[in-house]
């Protein structure tokens, strides 16, 4: 039986490029496929995205009535595939990247190929210059993330995530902090799939980061020591001690002491 698929996408001023997003994943061979959007902008105007959705039962498409970040938009979306029972594979797509022609079709065979596994990553790549911003100095194919990711950076960069849902789907996003410290999530994931199966092909496809983007905002000081505070909190509340979060997390705090 082919896995199933739910690709996940959240946007924020955006109402131009999630259409080259959606169109993307429409474009994919898999026919068990469908995009969960929430629209995290009540001010922006995204009349064509509602156009291209309306009707189509393969997408669902969320309005967020005000700005609530990246990650609990993305926990709104992982709310309903819980209420749901969604059986399948969850895939991670930004509004301002695309999927590769082929990323589905890399994931069906890559699941088909190592049913004991659960989560696969792929390169994002930069269409620039052809260059992906994955970086695996492992030589190996399953990598920790904990480790090889969070620990010893031998596996960097961003990535194509493609997870298997139903014995993860009480893992959320940390909402006190709008749009950073994804690695909360997958380092709570982590202690269900202690590694990863990396496959070194082109997942997802981009234009780069924004020079004023929210990366620049959350490498502030400021921003970076209230989100620390916030992470304590956030690993307390998880009872994520594992030695590599609390070395992680130590380490965090004295850069935030400076």
């Amino acid at each position: 039986m082919k896995p199933i698929f739910t690709i996940i996408t959240t946007t924020y001023q955006r109402p131009e490029h999630i259409l080259r997003a959606i169109a993307s994943v429409q474009a994919q061979s898999e026919s068990l496929v469908h995009h969960l959007i929430v629209i995290d902008d009540p001010e922006s105007d995204y009349s064509q995205l509602k156009t291209l959705c309306h009707k189509n039962p393969q997408v669902t498409l969320i309005e967020n009535s005000a700005n609530q970040g990246k990650n609990a938009s993305v926990n709104t979306a992982l709310a309903l595939l819980h209420t749901q029972q969604f059986s399948g594979y969850i895939v991670f797509l930004d509004d301002d990247d695309w999927l590769a022609p082929d990323c589905l079709t890399q994931c069906t065979a890559l699941i088909e190929k190592n049913p004991k596994e659960n989560w696969f990553v792929l390169n994002r790549t930069n269409v620039t210059d052809n260059v992906t911003f994955t970086k695996n100095l492992t030589a190996r194919t399953k990598i920790s993330y904990l480790y090889d990711t969070l620990l010893c950076k031998r596996f960097t960069g961003d990535t194509t995530h493609c997870i298997y849902f139903p014995t993860i789907a009480h893992i959320t996003f940390p909402t006190p902090i709008k749009n950073a410290e994804e690695w909360v999530y997958f380092a709570h994931l982590s202690h269900t799939y202690p590694t990863f199966f990396y496959h070194n092909v082109t997942g997802t496809l981009s234009y780069g980061y924004s020079e004023q983007g929210l990366t620049d905002l959350y490498h502030k000081r400021s921003e970076q020591k209230r989100n620390v505070r916030n992470l304590v909190g956030i690993i307390w509340q998880r009872r994520l001690f594992h030695p590599v979060i609390v070395c992680y997390m130590l380490y965090r705090l004295l850069r935030s002491l400076r």
